[in-house]
């Protein structure tokens, strides 16, 4: 076995020292690794208060005991936010718990998302080098790697760089590699399929991703698939998405009473976007209170969040006029700054730790290298865009398909940071003719054609 390894290694080695563009992306995944350890080494802390990163803790102690997705103060079965996440973090309560493994869950879930980080920046690089060449997937995955925003998430509880990981394993394999033959050609059943798995396990941990089918239909139509066949195959995606959500609507159905697909937040964030005083962010909106809630059970869970969905569209109705300005404001409040990490490491200022020093610095840092990315993102957008390729096309659609569900509730800067690791895709596709459209290699090393 020794031997087997030692040769597998050589392999590799050589195949590193031979293909540049994969040692590139060698050193920039290493790279990642290690920011993101130490950002978590540095950053992990026991989140406080009632904002996301708590409830998603005090969830997570609950499935780690067996007790199932319960609210952690009544013990009441509830669903208020989809499962995908709290569930993550309930598997590495778990395995903390009966291993001989320190008993931190923030800490455990900060080298399990810096993994899933360093993940990140390796499918980056396939999906780089499958849309436009071996050295722009190396260099969008060395700009993933370093990208502040990316590293600072990964010391929180918050579902980011998760529903990152999983949404680039979704891209990758709707695009496989040039030696599967002309896009979207390649596309077999099995593949297919496992797309749709993969879909279903982003919707779970992030429902409003489901956008990102308008963004493969358009791209498949694109491509000269024609309707017939892009129906056909989107109907298999949301199938097997829907199989792998399923599961979870019968828990509901049988522990909350009532049909709930995913989640009971929706009537919250339509009522904080559109009740009197929305000012397009978030904010404690007590118009919207029904006096019940998560605390009294699952039925009252179930009644609260119907009656704050009415709420919500009545005030769509009556504020229609001032729609426009609020879709504007949502949208500047996502993407005016890249920082919030640092406000939710600390508890949204419950738990000031950091220097003011140090937090001004990874401010600008992060804000510097948003302003950037955004920028060379948008115009590599319109460039993947003006191609034609339906592959390529997906990238930028994918962006507008997770940016714009935000606009109809509120926005929050942290709502963006899936699509930077694609608008950094898209950023690559800026890079000079001869890095993005020279004979590219296929997984097994072969050069390929540009298509």
């Amino acid at each position: 076995m020794t031997v087997t390894l030692r040769a597998r290694l050589e392999g590799l080695a050589g195949t590193l020292r031979s293909d540049r563009p994969s040692a590139a992306v060698a050193a920039a995944t290493a790279l990642g690794l290690v920011l993101r350890v130490v950002w978590v080494v540095v950053a992990e802390r026991d989140p406080e208060g009632l904002f996301d990163p708590a409830r998603y803790r005090g969830y997570a102690r609950a499935i780690g005991e067996g007790r199932g997705m319960v609210e952690p103060l009544t013990g009441q079965p509830t669903a208020y936010f989809p499962p995908g996440y709290p569930w993550f973090l309930g598997i590495i309560d778990w395995v903390v718990t009966h291993s001989p493994l320190p008993d931190d869950v923030p800490f455990a879930a900060g080298l399990v998302q810096a993994a899933l980080g360093a993940g990140s920046v390796v499918l980056v690089a396939v999906l780089g080098r499958r849309l436009l060449s071996p050295w722009a997937g190396a260099a969008a995955a060395a700009l993933v790697a370093v990208m502040p925003s990316l590293v600072l998430h990964t010391g929180t509880l918050l579902s980011e760089t998760l529903a990152i990981a999983v949404l680039l394993a979704f891209l990758v394999a709707l695009v496989p590699p040039p030696s599967a033959g002309p896009w979207p050609t390649g596309m077999t059943a099995r593949r297919l399929v496992g797309a749709g798995v993969l879909l279903g396990a982003v919707v779970l941990v992030r429902p409003v991703s489901v956008g990102v089918l308008g963004a493969v239909g358009v791209g498949w139509l694109a491509s000269g698939r024609g309707w017939r066949r892009t129906g056909r195959d989107l109907a298999v995606l949301v199938g097997v998405a829907a199989l792998c959500v399923a599961p979870w609507t019968v828990r509901n159905l049988i522990r909350m009473d009532a049909p709930v697909v995913l989640s009971t937040n929706t009537g919250d964030n339509l009522c904080i976007g559109h009740g009197p005083g929305a000012n397009g962010g978030f904010r404690l909106a007590l118009e919207c209170s029904t006096g019940t809630g998560v605390q009294d059970g699952p039925g009252p869970e179930v009644r609260s969040d119907r009656e704050k969905i009415g709420r919500g569209l009545r005030a769509w109705r009556r504020g229609w006029r001032d729609e426009p300005r609020l879709t504007f404001r949502r949208l500047a409040i996502t993407v005016e700054r890249d920082d919030d990490a640092l406000r939710a490491v600390q508890s949204y200022d419950l738990d000031p730790w950091l220097d003011p020093g140090a937090a001004r610095l990874l401010s600008g840092l992060s804000n510097g290298a948003w302003y950037v990315v955004g920028v060379a993102g948008l115009a590599g957008a319109a460039r993947m865009v003006w191609s034609r390729r339906g592959e390529q096309i997906i990238v930028p659609l994918t962006v507008v398909g997770l940016i714009l569900p935000p606009l109809v509730t509120f926005g929050e800067p942290r709502f963006k940071v899936p699509a930077v690791p694609l608008l950094i895709v898209c950023a690559a596709a800026l890079l000079p003719v001869r890095f993005r459209g020279g004979p590219q290699e296929d997984e097994a090393g072969l050069l390929t054609s540009p298509r």
